[in-house]
């Protein structure tokens, strides 16, 4: 029976007192549908949908025909062709929400929770095993949810819950249905809270007598924190939300003794968690809620006589575990409020926090209730917490003394035998000491360095470049850059202090300096490490005579100088600053006179490769050999140059001034003026070009900063006075003329370089010229001799040739005159070459036969 026809049957006038007809229609097109409803007939089922859900205020008899009904709904429609999903999917959108429509205008509680739990079915089904050569195929269960998605199915729902009072069990039923359509979709989810959803399940917590409401209320609120937190978060933070959520959080700590009470109670704490850390300004502490929970993190660790916590135990199981790991982050989370901070002081927060900074003996005995691992973990758990709690109440950290339980904490951790065990509480203990040393407050970093913080600290710096593996670990150099920093924040300000740091710190730091820089590629985190210690240079170092001293005649200026050249660039500006400061100690201007780079290079050399390195990245404007291309824009880089005039208070430095801190080429013009500027003979051409503009970069800054204001003046309409603009208009000559001065040098230098370009080109032809003669001259050689060897007839017309220069070369007078007369000539001689002195003679294997 078509759905057509059997609509057409039950809507006919004639029929409409033929109630049981009706039913049986019903219970037939139920029957005959009974794997699902096809999607072209959609249409009909809404028609029949919208005769027969009203009718069952009057008739009765008709709720379980449409019970029946629901329950083919809550399969999957069948389509007949793939082209069914795009053809009729509005019909079933419409379905879909014309039966959620009715959850507000049937009074029947049956069919309420039938259509909740058929739209459940609807939503969440999995996919069914069916033939692959049967005609009729289910949607996916993608199509279900896009189905329920882009109707009015959520929103409707809302509203009915919104409405829903006294009846727990469709609260519950909803409930449920909620949470499914809240599980995967944000829409949904934004849906119900422009509802008010977040409200009414708070609501519903106030009546809670069981487990079964809160479980779901829980995972409802969480998928709404989850999708749409922020706004979520904002309808919770409600008085009313808060107080809610209060009551059932305490009712389930004070009562529940199993393993699911323990779980929904920390269900609880985890919403709370998520709203106070979007919204950390919530009504929890004022209606008195964070103080109940202050007193819950706190009872084991500080005495309290608090009702609430007079009978409460919490014992090693994994949920109590959880729970009081979660109290303490909760604590974190709320230090951005400042009532809540009070509440921390006067609950002595930092006291119940340090307790555990101590060390962990075997004895189980000591830190009951929890296990071995357990406390230990509540060690790390406690540290991460105190690095944000303890900065923000200084006086409970120096009333606890926190100082002296660190370092004890700290000696503990590194015990010779069980180094390498603790090296996380290690870290946990150095990135707590960092952050209060990081708060500059003199109490504090006096007080460690009284107790020997910077002797310890020291120690464990030596310790990691002599005892432990040369196979470095993560863990290992962040331990390493922690202790650095400590140190860079402890002498930051004191000589004294640098004095303590003294002979064995330099040592610790030269070791680093030499070995780290080689490390900087390596992936463990050396490149953070690298810019501590050079950090830690300019702080324990710098400043102290005594210290500099030590630190020079340890070659500590030529490593820095190595690092300077091997680094990357995002460590030069602070190497560069480093070494300026360091170089106001006359005695270091010689270490960079003497300091050769890995390719022999000088100080001014490199100097100017980092300025060309700096302007690449900058994207200065320069020509192909580097000179100035503009004279108006000489030190412009591409950002600057994009920026428009901003009209700035006084306060606020402009585009040009900023750009001086921004980059090193101010410090780079700073160290050419301690190393001086009769440097040019050390250059090459490319270099001197480069050379040229760093000597005059201080006028043309000046120049550029003066043009901005001149910028400013015309922006603001505003013309200053005769003198002021002639003034204005001489400093902008005097910057061109500049510009131009030094863009000429730079020409001049390029020309000379093609010039001794062209000389070098030719001396290289020169030579090849001279190659190729002198191979000419020995073929030709080499063929004489061949000849004279060869051929009897040019050997004796050449020996003839040798005689007569022989002859030719002689005295002219007679014999007779000059006395006794001595042949030169040797008899028998074979050779028509005049000899020298040295004989060339080429060996020849022998045989080993002879």
């Amino acid at each position: 029976m078509s759905m057509e026809r059997a609509l057409e049957l039950l809507s006919d006038h004639l029929t409409t007192n033929l109630h049981e007809r009706h039913v049986y229609l019903l219970k037939k097109i139920t029957d005959e549908n009974s794997q699902g409803f096809l999607l072209k007939e959609c249409r009909a089922l809404v028609k029949a949908i919208s005769t027969y859900f009203p009718r069952t205020i009057e008739h009765q008899e008709y709720v379980q025909s449409l019970v029946n009904l629901l329950q083919v709904v809550s399969l999957s429609f069948l389509k007949q062709k793939s082209s069914d999903i795009v053809k009729f999917e509005q019909d079933a959108v419409e379905a879909i929400s014309t039966i959620a429509a009715f959850l507000r205008e049937v009074e029947s509680d049956e069919l309420q929770v039938h259509i909740c739990r058929a739209l459940i079915a609807f939503y969440s089904a999995r996919p069914q095993h069916v033939d692959v050569e049967a005609i009729l195929q289910p949607t996916s269960n993608e199509f279900n949810m896009r189905v329920v998605d882009m109707g009015t199915v959520t929103r409707t729902v809302s509203k009915f819950f919104c409405v829903l009072e006294g009846n727990l069990d469709m609260a519950m039923e909803t409930m449920d249905l909620l949470q499914h359509l809240s599980a995967v979709s944000a829409s949904n989810c934004s849906q119900m809270i422009e509802a008010g959803v977040g409200e009414a399940v708070c609501r519903w917590l106030l009546t809670s007598t069981g487990y079964s409401l809160v479980f779901r209320a829980s995972e409802l609120l969480w998928n709404l924190l989850e999708h749409c937190r922020d706004s979520a978060a904002e309808q919770l933070t409600k008085e009313s939300c808060i107080l809610a959520l209060q009551g059932a959080l305490l009712k389930l700590t004070t009562g529940a003794h199993d393993e699911a009470g323990r779980q929904l109670r920390n269900d609880l704490l985890a919403i709370i968690t998520l709203v106070a850390g979007a919204r950390p300004d919530a009504s929890i502490v004022n209606v008195g809620l964070f103080r109940q929970l202050v007193v819950l993190a706190t009872f084991q660790e500080v005495r309290s006589h608090h009702a609430l916590v007079k009978h409460l135990k919490l014992t090693s199981n994994e949920e109590d575990f959880e729970f009081k790991k979660m109290l303490i982050n909760m604590l974190v989370l709320m230090c951005r409020n400042s009532l809540a901070m009070e509440e921390m002081s006067a609950s002595k927060v930092p006291l119940a926090l340090f307790s555990f900074v101590k060390p962990a003996d075997s004895d189980s005995s000591s830190h009951w209730p929890w296990n071995q691992a357990h406390y230990a973990e509540l060690q790390l758990h406690a540290m991460s917490a105190l690095c944000t709690v303890a900065p923000l109440c200084l006086d409970g950290y120096m009333t606890c003394h926190g100082g002296t339980r660190l370092l004890l904490y700290l000696e503990w951790c590194c015990a010779d035998d069980k180094i390498t065990e603790r090296q996380l509480q290690l870290l946990h203990c150095l990135d707590l000491l960092r952050c209060m040393a990081a708060t500059e407050q003199q109490e504090v970093l006096q007080d460690l360095c009284d107790q020997g913080a910077i002797s310890q600290l020291t120690d464990i710096l030596q310790n990691d470049y002599v005892n432990i593996s040369k196979k470095e670990t993560v863990q290992e150099v962040q331990i390493q850059n922690a202790a650095f920093f400590i140190l860079s924040s402890l002498t930051d300000t004191e000589n004294h202090r640098k004095e303590l740091f003294g002979e064995k710190g330099v040592k610790v730091l030269i070791y680093y300096l030499r070995t780290c820089p080689q490390k900087v590629a390596s992936g463990l985190g050396h490149n953070q490490l690298m810019l501590t210690i050079i950090g830690c240079v300019w702080s324990c170092v710098v400043g102290c005579p005594v210290v500099e001293d030590k630190f020079m005649e340890s070659e500590g200026v030529f490593l820095l100088l190595d690092c300077l050249e091997l680094c990357p660039t995002s460590m030069h500006n602070l190497t560069l600053g480093c070494l300026l400061d360091l170089c106001l100690n006359p005695a270091a201007v010689p270490h960079l006179d003497v300091w050769r780079g890995k390719e022999q290079n000088t100080l001014p050399i490199l100097l100017c490769q980092l300025w060309r390195r700096e302007e690449s990245e900058m994207q200065v404007s320069r020509s192909e050999d580097g000179a100035i291309a503009d004279v108006f824009k000489p030190l412009m880089g591409k950002d600057q140059e994009q920026q428009e005039v901003v009209l700035l208070p006084a306060s606020c430095p402009s585009a040009a001034v900023v750009d001086v801190s921004e980059n090193v080429r101010a410090k780079i013009y700073s160290l050419f003026t301690i190393v001086g500027w009769d440097r040019s003979k050390e250059l090459c051409p490319n270099d001197e070009i480069t050379f040229e503009l760093i000597r005059g970069y201080l006028d043309l800054k000046v120049g550029e900063v003066w043009n901005e204001i001149i910028a400013e003046l015309e922006e603001e309409g505003l013309r200053p006075i005769s003198p002021d603009q002639e003034a204005l208009t001489t400093v902008q000559r005097a910057t061109l003329a500049r510009a131009e001065t030094v863009a000429r040098k730079q020409q001049d230098v390029v020309e000379a370089k093609q010039q001794q370009e062209l000389l070098d080109e030719k001396a290289c032809y020169d030579e090849i010229r001279e190659s190729h003669h002198s191979k000419t001259r020995a073929k030709r050689e080499f063929q004489e001799y061949v000849n004279r060897t060869a051929n009897y007839e040019l050997l004796r017309r050449t020996r003839a040739a040798q005689l007569g220069s022989i002859e030719h070369s002689r005295a002219k007078l007679s014999p007779s005159l000059l006395g006794t007369f001595h042949s030169t000539e040797m008899p028998s001689l074979n050779t028509t070459t005049f000899c020298g002195r040295q004989v060339t003679v080429q060996e020849m294997a022998m045989s080993l036969d002879h």
